[in-house]
């Protein structure tokens, strides 16, 4: 397993070139601001189909970004692209679209559906979904109904601080709506993984009093809006932005506890958050500092870190990017202190991501998720064995004990 870097800039193109297909099964990771994508439109290029035609039939997947990162170094104004190339992992892509599947589930369950189907062992689905329109817990239900027992690793793309429109990578395209993944398949495929908060409640609890699916209309009898309007003072002017640095820890009634984030506040006052919010919940407002957020981002790695790892996979939050302002590269050193020197980091921050919670898969906001990976080399094929030999290390032993009693 062999993982190589690359960026695209409107001025240089990519750098170092772009790498070519070599006959090996290759998973191709594609991140970026979509105003990196924009400014390639206005100028007539296309880096995004460039790519998808060289790698055509390998397991491509893409999504914007509220910025991203190799290793430690942050690379807003371009596009950064990963190529994975596997000894014996084979890959299969899968994407379905909302307008077509009719809700989030459903185009969870499609995508699953057809990774499930392409050929056994499927390993790990990786999946990027669109983080402005999907409920991201609609999402993970629907993977879970047709693959309970696989690994997830997701992200939801986001759009910067505007919160209008993100992209994943369709047919070498950029296109809002849909749920995209890459199944990875085969037995010699190791994950590990890890994930950080650093945020402190702040604030009474409240109840939710009236809220459906992922969509809050009351706390306490008041609306999301006002709650968030209150908090945040003079930030409130940018309400969608801002309030990525309050995010909401929610506790159900069975004590199990998330972290959501909001994502479209509506003229009614209710608020759109990153996944469902339980009727009858509580839920407590979040703040952190930098130092709090690159020490759970520091603790996190340890837990994913694999000896000699091929790729280390880093979907970090908006929000927590806000709150690191210029001290973002301290979540990133963290991460690579923790990982073997040669892995390569690659990170992006996003709307959230899909990943292992106490009840099972499920978004997860604000929150540092790490993944490493590696491949376990094929071993030599066994020698025929001659059952009448003798064993060498018992051979070795008998001629050691000889050489004892002469001496």
């Amino acid at each position: 397993m062999i993982a190589e870097t690359f960026t695209w800039r409107a001025a240089d193109g990519w750098s170092p070139a772009a790498p070519a297909p070599d006959g090996r099964a290759s998973l191709v990771l594609l991140m970026g601001d979509r105003g990196v994508i924009d400014t390639a439109t206005e100028l007539g290029l296309d880096p995004l189909g460039e790519l998808a035609a060289v790698w055509d039939g390998h397991g491509l997947l893409g999504w914007s970004t509220d910025g991203q990162a190799i290793g430690g170094v942050v690379h807003d104004d371009a596009l950064v692209a990963t190529v994975v190339r596997f000894d014996s992992t084979r890959v299969h892509s899968a994407t379905a679209a909302l307008r077509t599947a009719g809700s989030a589930r459903r185009a969870g369950r499609d995508v699953a559906e057809t990774l499930a189907e392409a050929e056994a062992d499927l390993r790990v689905v990786m999946v990027a979904a669109d983080g402005v329109l999907l409920n991201g817990s609609a999402i993970a239900a629907g993977i879970t109904d047709v693959l309970p027992d696989v690994q997830v690793i997701g992200v939801l793309a986001a759009d910067g601080s505007r919160y209008e429109r993100a992209w994943t990578l369709v047919s070498g395209a950029a296109e809002s709506g849909h749920v995209c993944a890459v199944g990875l398949y085969g037995d010699r495929l190791e994950i590990a993984h890890g994930a950080g908060t650093g945020w402190t409640p702040v604030g009474p609890e409240r109840l939710v009093t009236n809220t459906i699916g992922n969509v809050i209309h009351e706390l306490d009898g008041q609306t999301a809006t006002e709650l968030y309007r209150d908090y945040l003072g003079p930030l409130a002017d940018d309400l969608v932005a801002n309030s990525s640095m309050l995010p909401m820890e929610v506790r159900d009634l069975d004590d199990h506890v998330t972290v959501r984030s909001p994502r479209r506040f509506h003229a009614d006052g209710s608020v759109a958050m990153s996944g469902d919010v339980p009727q009858g919940a509580t839920v407590r407002l979040l703040r952190a500092s930098p130092a709090d957020l690159a020490h759970d981002a520091a603790l996190a790695a340890k837990a994913a870190h694999l000896d000699d790892a091929g790729l280390c996979l880093v979907v970090s939050a908006a929000g927590r990017r806000r709150v690191l302002g210029q001290r973002v590269e301290d979540e990133l050193d963290a991460v690579i202190d923790a990982m073997s020197p040669a892995t390569p980091v690659v990170a992006c921050w996003a709307y959230g991501a899909l990943a292992p919670t106490e009840l099972g898969l499920d978004v997860v906001d604000e929150t540092i998720c790490i993944t490493t990976v590696r491949e376990r080399p094929v071993s030599s094929p066994d020698l025929p064995h001659d059952a009448d030999a003798p064993d060498p290390q018992q051979h070795q032993q008998h001629q050691q004990n000889q050489q004892n009693q002469e001496g």
